[in-house]
């Protein structure tokens, strides 16, 4: 049983018309199997008061108030010559709430315990990515300057499992051409 992060442009509750059924009806499929975590927009004030109809589908659920008008939505994207429909949907609460459920993952040690420096900080993810150069998803975190040596294997904490990390590379060193020689070339 995985997570997923379910992105909806619309409360998929109440399904009382097209999008939202055939977003519902998704929504209930995919809780069969998985632990859905749902982000989606409401521009109805019932979407907001029907939020407790999701509990039994999702994990967690946060339902935003898209307040951004189709106007202001059109005059941006002529503006930042960008699509309207990215525009009417660019949201700095739905990025922050997706940062919430993606971002700052805890890195720990191989069985699980926390990692804390000095100060107490914990260790966390600050991003993530893909590393088609170098084959590998790469993760960028803070790590106590005792544990940020090459080789060193940690785990980090992603909805409640343990994924294994390594230590690729401990300061500005890039993990990709450390000697600059393509640029060179």
């Amino acid at each position: 049983m995985g997570d997923i992060l379910f992105l909806a442009h619309r409360s998929p509750f109440p399904p009382d018309r097209g999008d939202k059924i055939r977003a519902f009806n998704v929504l209930k499929h995919l809780a069969v199997n998985h632990r859905v975590h749902l982000v989606a927009f409401a521009d109805d004030p019932r979407d907001l008061e029907s939020k407790d109809g999701l509990v039994p589908f999702t994990t967690s659920r946060t339902i935003l108030w898209r307040g951004k008008s189709r106007p202001r939505a059109l005059a941006e994207a002529l503006v930042q010559r960008r699509p309207a429909s990215l525009t009417a949907f660019d949201n700095r609460a739905m990025h922050d709430a997706v940062t919430d459920l993606l971002g700052r993952e805890p890195i720990v040690t191989r069985d699980g315990g926390p990692l804390t420096d000095a100060k107490g900080r914990r260790s966390y993810v600050t991003s993530a990515g893909s590393g088609p150069s170098v084959g590998k998803h790469l993760l960028m975190a803070y790590l106590p300057p005792d544990q940020a040596v090459v080789g060193n294997e940690l785990a980090v904490e992603y909805f409640g499992e343990l994924y294994p990390v390594t230590v690729a590379v401990a300061g500005a060193t890039p993990l990709f051409d450390p000697e600059n020689a393509r640029i060179r070339s």
